[in-house]
C-alpha cells in the first residue's frame, strides 16, 4: 500500500507541474535545446524568481535536469520520454485550440539582441 502512496505522490507532483502555462512554455522550450537559467525571465517575459521557482517545480517533479557550467546553470529534459509528452502536449493544443504552443520567435528575437550586444562590446 505504501508504495502505491509514494507513485501517486510522485504522478501527483508530476501533473501540478504541467498545471502552469509558464512550465509548459519552459518545457517546450527545453524540446529545442538545452537553456540556461538566466535566458528564461527574457524569453517568457516574467521575473527572475519566478523563473526559478517554477524551474525548482520542474526539477522537482522529474521533469527537467540541470548541471553548472562555470557561473551558469543549465537545463536540459530529464529524458527523451519528456521530450515526447512535451510534443504529445504541444499537437493536443494546436488541436484543441488552433494556437501553435512555441516560443521559436521569442528565442529568435533573445539570439539577435545578444548579436547586437556582442557586437557593441566589440566596438
Amino acid at each position: 500500500m505504501k508504495d502505491i502512496k509514494e507513485k501517486n505522490k510522485v504522478i501527483a507532483r508530476q501533473f501540478f507541474a504541467l498545471s502552469s502555462p509558464i512550465r509548459l512554455q519552459i518545457l517546450q522550450l527545453l524540446t529545442e535545446r538545452e537553456h540556461c537559467a538566466c535566458e528564461f525571465p527574457e524569453l517568457l517575459q516574467i521575473s527572475q524568481p519566478n523563473a526559478s521557482r517554477n524551474l525548482f517545480v520542474l526539477k522537482k517533479a522529474g521533469l527537467i535536469t540541470s548541471y553548472r557550467d562555470g557561473q551558469r546553470i543549465i537545463y536540459s529534459l530529464e529524458s527523451r520520454e519528456i521530450q515526447h509528452l512535451a510534443n504529445r502536449l504541444n499537437e493536443l493544443i494546436e488541436s484543441n485550440t488552433g494556437l501553435t504552443f512555441t516560443l521559436k520567435d521569442a528565442y529568435t528575437k533573445l539570439i539577435k539582441r545578444n548579436r547586437r550586444e556582442d557586437e557593441t562590446d566589440k566596438q
